[in-house]
């Protein structure tokens, strides 16, 4: 499952975000950095001041891990909360 603007939308956070990057616009596959380093060049981040949003545990944290950047991972449903904390 991705986390895709219909559903930012709906989850109410989007007006708290500067700017949206969904990997499937950007060609790239998490957790590859090249996504990440996309974000942080197109937006010119600070990672040390800023947070990667996502629902995946593994590709999402994994990506910003690779930047080392912050992240937050939304339960979306997908997983127990038990599997979250393990990762």
């Amino acid at each position: 499952m991705k986390l895709t603007r219909p559903e930012l939308e709906a989850s109410g956070l989007l007006p708290f975000f500067d700017a949206v990057y969904l990997s499937s616009d950007h060609g790239v596959m998490k957790p590859d950095k090249r996504f990440i380093e996309a974000l942080i060049n197109g937006e010119g981040l600070d990672k040390n001041r800023s947070v990667m949003v996502g629902n995946e545990p593994l590709t999402d944290r994994a990506a910003a891990d690779s930047c080392g950047m912050d992240s937050i991972i939304i339960n979306s449903g997908k997983r127990g909360k038990t599997i979250i904390d393990l990762l």
